[in-house]
């Protein structure tokens, strides 16, 4: 199953929401109490998840650019707002391709009050996230992501390899993903390292996923998606991996498997909006 598939993100969607920090979430919602008509943009907006969390929590009217780049996930996006949403909120979808260098700076030429991104950055570049920050800070809009995968990754029962699987899943996920070498789990200490010189407020705090015996359906993907994506960066290692991989499934199918996985979320308001 890809990460990106329709059904992994409806799998994943309420975790999600019930890891979703707070005090980033409340801190945009506080900056926006007074912005009417609120306009708004979800990059990687996948089947509209974070916009159907978020939007009924913020001042009407709405206008909101979700851009996402599979056709399926926008079919899905525009079904599940359309049944969900209250009124006063109108989204529009756009597929486009974030990794296209003029991407950012076409979807940002007009004016928005809030930019959002959810379970992305941690799969771009460097260099995207520094476009990113210097478009923010002439447009002075909000910044809202969330879901960010930092790295950290805990087993129980621990396990002898747990510590290498992690260590070649993150080097996984420093490949290029379309966007150049990705920042990986150093994303959200590279966005703050990139804010840090702009006038505003920054709010970070963890949002891991909580994962126990009951949560079957999900551990068992991630196990699946983790062991793949080791075995592709050490092959040579591949018989490890999959004993790895067994003794994870017998641990889950015996009850007694608990797992955290670590992610941030961040809010940041410039300027007057902090």
């Amino acid at each position: 199953m890809s990460r990106f598939s329709a059904s992994w993100l409806a799998l994943r969607e309420a975790y999600d929401h019930r890891a979703t920090a707070t005090a980033p979430l409340f801190a945009i919602r506080a900056a926006l109490a007074d912005r009417r008509p609120l306009r708004a943009l979800d990059l990687g907006a996948g089947s509209g998840a974070a916009i159907r969390l978020l939007a009924p929590l913020l001042p009407k009217p709405q206008e909101w650019l979700a851009v996402e780049c599979d056709p399926a996930l926008v079919a899905e996006g525009r079904r599940r707002c359309a049944e969900s949403l209250p009124a006063g909120v109108r989204v529009r979808w756009k597929g486009d391709d974030l990794a296209r260098t003029d991407t950012l700076s076409r979807l940002l030429h007009r004016p928005v009050d809030l930019v959002s991104a959810s379970a992305l950055l941690d799969l771009v570049s460097r260099s995207w996230l520094a476009e990113l920050v210097a478009i923010l800070a002439a447009s002075r809009a909000l910044l809202w992501t969330r879901l960010t995968f930092d790295g950290r990754i805990h087993f129980f029962p621990p396990d002898p390899f747990d510590r290498r699987l992690v260590a070649l899943l993150c080097a996984h996920q420093r490949r290029d993903k379309g966007f150049g070498p990705a920042v990986g789990p150093e994303a959200v200490t590279t966005l703050a390292e990139l804010l840090a010189p702009l006038a505003g407020r920054m709010v970070t705090a963890s949002s891991d996923w909580r994962l126990g015996p009951r949560d079957r359906a999900i551990q068992e993907i991630l196990f699946d998606l983790w062991a793949e994506a080791a075995a592709s960066m050490a092959p040579q290692e591949a018989e490890a991996i999959t004993g790895w991989r067994h003794r994870r499934l017998t641990h889950l199918r015996a009850g007694r498997s608990h797992l955290t996985v670590g992610h941030r979320d961040l809010a940041w308001l410039p300027g007057a909006a902090a």
